[in-house]
């Protein structure tokens, strides 16, 4: 059994218990780094949003005037056509042009598109009638965000409107 002296001091003092005052700073460290990664987070995101681009090229087959399909040289064909570009993005963007393999714009671009806008335009091109699969008419837009350089955006239309005429033309 042991014996405890109340009237005399005791040979050692307990050790402060030093984790009941460490905690707060613990706990405002893990909310300064929250608020500074969150902070960074967002900025990375906006950053990354300002320059972003998102469009949809449809093929417009509402006769306009001037589309055609015509014979061409060498069992080739010619399409003139329209297309409806979309702005499907979050930011304004001006076309600059539309490229491809024998494709030429024929007018109606350097406009600024806002966001959920449409831009018509024409273009021609050249077509081989052997192999040439019409459902995914590849081309690219040429388009200029606000605050970004020029960028070419591949795309694929879907020329089945123009399908019943090619044959035609190519039967010729």
């Amino acid at each position: 059994m042991t014996l405890i002296d109340l009237d005399r001091e005791p040979d050692e003092r307990p050790v402060a218990d030093r984790r009941g005052r460490a905690w707060p700073w613990v706990a405002a460290a893990l909310v300064a780094g929250v608020v500074t990664g969150g902070l960074a987070v967002h900025g990375w995101q906006e950053h990354r949003t300002r320059n972003q681009v998102g469009l949809v090229v449809l093929a417009d087959a509402s006769d306009w005037i001037g589309d055609r399909v015509e014979p061409g040289g060498q069992g080739s064909v010619l399409l003139y056509g329209h297309v409806a570009i979309v702005n499907t993005g979050p930011n304004a963007f001006q076309v600059r042009g539309l490229g491809g393999v024998h494709l030429t714009a024929m007018g109606g671009l350097d406009r600024w598109i806002e966001p959920a806008g449409v831009l018509y335009t024409s273009f021609s091109v050249e077509l081989p009638c052997a192999g040439t699969d019409l459902s995914a008419l590849g081309m690219s837009v040429t388009v200029e965000p606000r605050d970004a350089a020029r960028r070419d955006v591949p795309v694929s239309v879907d020329g089945h409107p123009w399908q019943r005429r090619f044959g035609k033309a190519c039967d010729y």
